[in-house]
């Protein structure tokens, strides 16, 4: 779920991510008892708008695959209870790809970008087995520049804030502990 703020001076108005959904994938290795390491991995597409500009109606700018891959330093408070909550904080790096223009659009090129995470979440053991099931929220600080040209003009906003929540729940499976 996108936060994004951001604006563009040539036409005025707002650039809009949609939110999307899609699953993800988490790799986590506990370097400690409490202290672990987990890369997460997924891929989404976004529809961009601008809204709110100078021209009568929203202007539908295409869209855009991302792939935000992200690693996360978590500390497990509680790592061998059946709750276990945790908190965690790394650093991302999303890739824009597949960028498909809007119908009155000349050309959309979002920048790849680096950025900050948050975790917080926890892991419920499931009693006498090795399978966990899982929550947690991130907030990754995101700042990627937009390169939009429509009608010949470019359209670019170089302080766009994307900063989007991400919400995960699902099972885990502990090869050890």
């Amino acid at each position: 779920q996108p936060g994004e703020s951001g604006s563009t001076d040539a036409l005025g108005g707002d650039v809009n991510v949609d939110t999307a959904y899609a699953p993800e994938v988490d790799f986590t290795y506990f370097i400690t008892k409490n202290i672990a390491l987990e890369l997460i991995a997924g891929t989404i597409r976004h529809e961009l708008t601008l809204k709110n500009s100078a021209v009568p109606a929203n202007v539908d700018l295409g869209h855009t695959w991302v792939l935000p891959p992200t690693l996360l330093l978590q500390y497990h408070f509680f790592a061998e209870e059946i709750i276990s909550p945790y908190l965690g904080v790394g650093v991302n790096y999303t890739i824009f790809y597949n960028e498909t223009d809007g119908p009155t659009v000349d050309k959309v090129d979002v920048q790849n970008a680096w950025g900050y995470a948050f975790q917080a979440g926890v892991d419920l053991q499931i009693p006498n087995s090795r399978w966990v099931v899982n929550a947690d929220v991130k907030k990754i600080f995101l700042s990627p520049n937009i390169d939009v040209k429509l009608g010949g003009q470019s359209i670019s906003d170089e302080n766009f804030d994307l900063d989007p929540w991400v919400f995960g729940i699902g099972f885990g499976y502990r090869f050890s502990l």
